[in-house]
C-alpha cells in the first residue's frame, strides 16, 4: 500500500496512462489542445475508446450507445497541502454540452475506485471535478451554466456543479479547493 497516486498507477492498465511530462491536453475529432499547469503529484489517463493499440475498455457490454461512453481524460491528483485525492474529469468539445460523458464518466471513476480500494485495502473517497473544455460556448447553453465566484471568471458552472472552461489553459490547483 502507498499513497493514491501509486496505488492508482499500480492498479490502472498503463497503456491509458499520460506520460508524467504531458503539458496539453488533445482531442483529435475536434482539433483541440489545452495546456496544463501541473504542480503537486498527478497521473492522467486517457480512456478514449479510439486510441490505437489499446485494449477493449467494456468487454462485458454491447455496443449499444452510451453504455461504453467516457470522456477524454482523468487526472487524479492530490492536494498539496493536506494530501485529500481528488480525481478531475475533463472532456474537450468544441461547442457541445459535455455533460452527458461527464456524469458517465463519473460512475467509472467510482467503479475504478472501488476496485483500487479492493485491491490495495485502503478506502480512497477522491472528490470529484467534472470540467468541461470547449472551445466556444453554443448559445444553447449559456443560459445552463453561471459565471463562479464574485470576480470575472473563464470557469463557470452549472447547477450540478459542472464546470466549464473556455479557455485554452487548465491550472489543475484551482480545481482543488
Amino acid at each position: 500500500m502507498g499513497d493514491f497516486i501509486t496505488d492508482v498507477d499500480s492498479c490502472l492498465n498503463p497503456i491509458y496512462q499520460e506520460a508524467k511530462s504531458t503539458k496539453q491536453l488533445t482531442e483529435d475529432k475536434t482539433g483541440m489542445a489545452i495546456e496544463i499547469n501541473t504542480t503537486g503529484k498527478h497521473s492522467i489517463y486517457s480512456f478514449d475508446l479510439q486510441s490505437e493499440g489499446a485494449p477493449e475498455l467494456f468487454p462485458f457490454f454491447s455496443k449499444k450507445a452510451k453504455l461504453r461512453q467516457v470522456s477524454d481524460y482523468v487526472i487524479f491528483c492530490i492536494r498539496e497541502n493536506d494530501a485529500k485525492p481528488f480525481a478531475l474529469i475533463i472532456e474537450l468539445k468544441s461547442q457541445m454540452d459535455p455533460t452527458a460523458q461527464l456524469w458517465a464518466t463519473q460512475q467509472f471513476v467510482e467503479f475504478l475506485i472501488k476496485r483500487i480500494n479492493a485491491a490495495c485495502h485502503t478506502e480512497y473517497k477522491p472528490e470529484t471535478r467534472k470540467i468541461g473544455c470547449l472551445k466556444t460556448m453554443h448559445p444553447k447553453l449559456r443560459n445552463k451554466f453561471r459565471s463562479g465566484g464574485t470576480k470575472p471568471s473563464k470557469v463557470i458552472y452549472n447547477a450540478q456543479g459542472i464546470a466549464l472552461l473556455i479557455e485554452d489553459k487548465f491550472v489543475i490547483a484551482d480545481y482543488l479547493l
